[in-house]
């Protein structure tokens, strides 16, 4: 997508609506790029936001069949 225009887009907006575009650059600017080239989300740039960052932990045996699925499975 070109500069020019978003700019022409930009100068349709008023002020707070400006500020809101602007706001949002700022915002994505602080994001981690968590797409791939393809454009779907890349599995490894996976996080977690917010209280519960850094927080959550993962059973080492999640992905393992429980004993009571094991004749289902």
């Amino acid at each position: 997508m070109g500069t020019d225009l978003i700019m022409k887009e930009m100068e349709k907006l008023s002020e707070n609506k400006k500020q809101e575009v602007f706001n949002f650059i700022l915002f994505l600017k602080t994001r981690p790029d968590m797409t791939t080239t393809s454009g779907e989300v890349s599995g490894k740039h996976r996080s977690i936001i917010g209280r519960a960052k850094e927080k959550i932990t993962m059973a080492p045996d999640f992905n393992d069949t429980p004993e009571c699925f094991k004749e289902y499975v």
